[in-house]
This record gives C-alpha cells, structure tokens and sequence, in this order.
C-alpha cells in the first residue's frame, strides 16, 4: 500500500506568511502535535494561514491515505481557485476605481470660448444610440478683419439609422472674440434625400446679412439686429451669461434666412453624474426654438447645462411629433485653453 509523505510544520510560524512547514504536496500528511495527522492542502498554502489541513485527524503518524476519506477533486479545487481568482478581481476593481471628478458650481463664467474645447454627444432614440455630434472650439481666425472663434459641429447618424434616414452635417460658426457675436456661418447638411449647402456673412457694422446657398446660386441680402447670434453662437454665448434659476435670457438669432428672438427659460437645479467625466450642479434649460436647430428641425427641447465656470451642455432632450424623445448626452468632453487675445497686426 502506498504511503504518505510526512512533513513537520513548525506552529510558532503558523501565522499566515506561509514559513510554517517544508514544500509538500496536497495530500501529504502533517503531525498535529500528538493529536495525529492532518492532510496538507498545498492551495490554502499562501499566506492566509488555512494550510494546515482539513481538520481531520488521524490516529497514526505512520497511517497510509485512509480508505474512505477522499482528497479534494480536480473540480472543487478548480472552484476554489475560481473563487480565489473571483475575489482577486473584485477586489482589483475596488482598488483601481477612481472616484468621479466633482465639478463645483461658481459664480458668473467668463466671456470667453476655449480653443480646443471639445464636446461629444451620443444621439439616442427609444434606448438606440442612432447618431453622434461632436463639437469642437477648433482655432480663432481672421474674418473680414476681425479676430474670431472657429466652431465646427459634424453630426452623423449611426449604421442603424442611416439605412433609413441617413445625416451627414457639418456647420461652420465663426464668432468675434472681443464682442462674441457672429461674423459667418456655414451648413452641408444632408439628412434624408434632402441637402443644402449655405453661407451667411454678417456684417455687424452695417447691421447687413449677406446670404448666398451654393445648392442654386440665390443670393439674398436683409436687416440684421445687433449682436445677432446663428444657430450655433447662440449656444456658446449663452454659456457666458450668469444663468441662475428662474432668470430667462433672450438672444437675437438669425436662421433660416429670418431674424428670432430665442427666449431661454431657466428652471431648477439638481446634480447629475456623467459616466466618465465627473459629478456637475446642473440647471435645467428650456429654449424655445422656433428655426431649424443642427439636432433636429423644431420640437420642444429641454437640457441640463452645469453651473461650474464652463456652463457645459450635458443632456439635450427634444420631442419631436410622432417619434417622441431625442437625447443627446455628453460621451466626451475636452476644455481646451484660453489663449491670450492679440488683435490683428498687433
């Protein structure tokens, strides 16, 4: 009959830093000080002190493997090893999270845009991520000899829509940086089986609109009120005004080759976690949008914009006839800096 292989452990060292007894397989028997023997469990053997066998003990040091007693299998060792590594992994997971950036909220923002201040949405309906847009405070240029914002926003609908209604936009807004109201607007828009290609200039001395469509070569020329905004500087600028609850900001727009006065209601606060980026004091904004926005044409929108000192947009929710809620939500976001303002020539 075969016999076990014999170890000593030494008690003293039996304290869980795994000293306590000479290399031996699982299964090899260990003296229980004149109390028998118990069987060696090489697995427990690392470090947490459970070495010492299964607790049952055997009347004779020089006892052979005793019929009837069985020997861990191969698959509740695997389960212990699962559950070790389970444990391990879990407990990775705790250690490696980091805890969410809280953006505090501050007192009025400056009236300024950041160059390479990024912000990227994912567009979903009924629970589908259907598009993204991403917006980007690219660089400040020279237009018609005033310092100026470069904006680009591309929205794209996702493969699973565009089978249906495909979007492709991309819209261009070109903000002066010392009075923040627009000198130029861009749009390609292709949404559907409908595209238009537009520029509007504005001349805010003269109080001029310049607008031309390269679709079919039309040119137009009307009024425009003072500090007129497009349909995207009217976004930005209104992230620079001291927007508190209850207060409503009316913004002078030009869109769709008409002027509007956009009213922007602001409602309560309440603090909203935006996975990956960080914990915000948010206030709920209501424009009233009566021209085509670069989300949707026209429907009820409401967002979350924060109260930290860069009025980021985090949520948009527009409902539109018929389909219901659009979302938008901030996926990604980038401050970028604020560069020094040189006028030209200087």
């Amino acid at each position: 009959m075969a016999k076990r292989k014999v170890i000593e452990i030494d008690r003293k060292k039996h304290n869980g830093r795994g000293l306590c007894a000479t290399s031996g397989a699982e299964g090899t028997l260990v003296p229980d000080q004149g109390k028998g023997a118990a069987l060696a469990q090489e697995i427990f053997r690392d470090g947490m002190g459970a070495c010492g066998g299964t607790r049952r003990s055997y009347p004779s040091m020089k006892a052979a493997y005793p019929a009837g007693v069985r020997r861990s299998s191969p698959a509740n060792t695997g389960r212990r090893w699962g559950a070790l590594f389970l444990a391990m992994f879990l407990s990775a997971n705790v250690h490696a999270a980091k805890p969410e950036k809280i953006f505090p909220p501050s007192g009025k923002p400056p009236a300024r845009f950041f160059v390479g201040e990024k912000l990227k949405f994912k567009v979903t309906y009924a629970g589908i991520t259907v598009g993204e847009a991403e917006s980007v405070v690219k660089e400040i240029v020279a237009v018609n000899g005033r310092d100026a914002y470069h904006i680009e926003i591309n929205i794209r609908s996702k493969p699973v829509l565009d089978w249906i209604y495909k979007v492709r936009d991309t819209h261009h807004s070109y903000v002066d940086v010392q009075n923040l109201c627009s000198l130029r607007y861009e749009k390609t828009v292709h949404e559907g089986r409908y595209w238009t290609d537009e520029v509007m200039e504005y001349d805010q001395a003269e109080h001029l609109g310049r607008f031309f469509s390269k679709k079919d070569n039309s040119r137009k020329e009307m009024f425009i009120p003072k500090n007129v905004q497009d349909q995207i500087s009217c976004g930005y600028y209104y992230r620079t005004l001291d927007v508190k609850p209850g207060t409503k900001a009316s913004i002078p727009v030009n869109a769709d080759e008409k002027n509007w006065d956009l009213e922007v209601l602001a409602h309560g606060t309440k603090e909203m976690t935006i996975g990956g980026i960080g914990v915000f004091e948010a206030v709920e904004v209501e424009p009233v949008i009566l021209f085509e926005g670069f989300f949707v044409r026209r429907g009820k929108v409401r967002g979350w914009m924060s109260l930290d000192d860069r009025r980021v947009p985090l949520v948009l929710k527009v409902k539109i006839p018929v389909l219901g809620d659009v979302t938008a939500t901030l996926i990604e976001y980038q401050p970028g800096v604020a560069e020094e303002h040189r006028p030209i020539g200087v």
